[in-house]
């Protein structure tokens, strides 16, 4: 019996600490209207005047990064050449910022509850060889450009993460006052999943405690 409860009490724990890792992975930027899930332990570098967002490994080996730029003249939603339009605007983002790229994907891109548009290219930057990952999303007269992007040899590795992190992408309520625009960091809080962390809490409860319950049953009916 003791070997039954201590095994239900650590499956609790063991889960109860992922769900909380979990919980805090998100960032949430209201001042800009939006949230990402950026790769677990990576730092952010933020430039509120440029409405530019960071995130970096830390490491030196992979120059891991995923970045997000808004541009708040976006297109209007009703556009019915919007499709093609958020294409051209994607393909000219890249060359302003990533110019001799050369794309090896392209294609439509959904995510939630948003249209967009992918491009995967190669690129060199500082005599280094790099492989991105970019994708726009346009909504409510904002453009967001993500690009994701490593070292040729270490981008393999990273591209689950990468593909998570665009995946993760979500509006959130933003503010259009231009009296925050020198805001920190500390804009960007864990995402508030705790509605979620408690139903999760209580199912994991439910489920290390079976074998428990089980036990008791039988011996009350021997």
């Amino acid at each position: 019996m003791k070997g039954i409860l201590a095994y239900s009490a650590l499956l609790v724990t063991l889960l109860l600490a992922a769900l909380i890792v979990e919980s805090g992975h998100a960032y949430e930027n209201t001042l800009y209207g939006f949230s990402i899930n950026p790769p677990e332990t990576w730092t952010i570098e933020d430039n509120f005047q440029a409405a530019q967002f960071t995130f970096r490994d830390p490491s030196n080996h992979t120059g891991g990064i995923v970045t997000i730029q808004v541009n708040q003249s976006g297109l209007p939603q009703d556009d019915p050449f919007l499709a093609s339009r958020i294409h051209g605007y994607l393909m000219h983002y890249l060359y302003d910022n990533y110019e001799g790229y050369l794309i090896t994907e392209m294609g439509a891109k959904a995510v939630y509850n948003l249209n967009g548009y992918e491009i995967k290219f190669n690129t060199t930057l500082d005599g280094k060889e790099m492989k991105f990952d970019s994708v726009i999303f346009v909504k409510s007269n904002q453009t967001f450009y993500i690009v994701c992007g490593a070292l040729s040899p270490a981008y393999d590795s990273l591209a689950l993460d990468f593909e998570e992190s665009i995946n993760s992408f979500r509006l959130a309520p933003y503010s259009q006052s231009s009296n925050n625009i020198t805001q920190s960091s500390s804009n960007y809080t864990p995402q508030d999943d705790t509605i979620w962390l408690l139903i999760g809490t209580c199912a994991v409860i439910s489920v290390s405690l079976i074998p428990a319950v089980i036990y008791f049953y039988r011996r009350k009916h021997e």
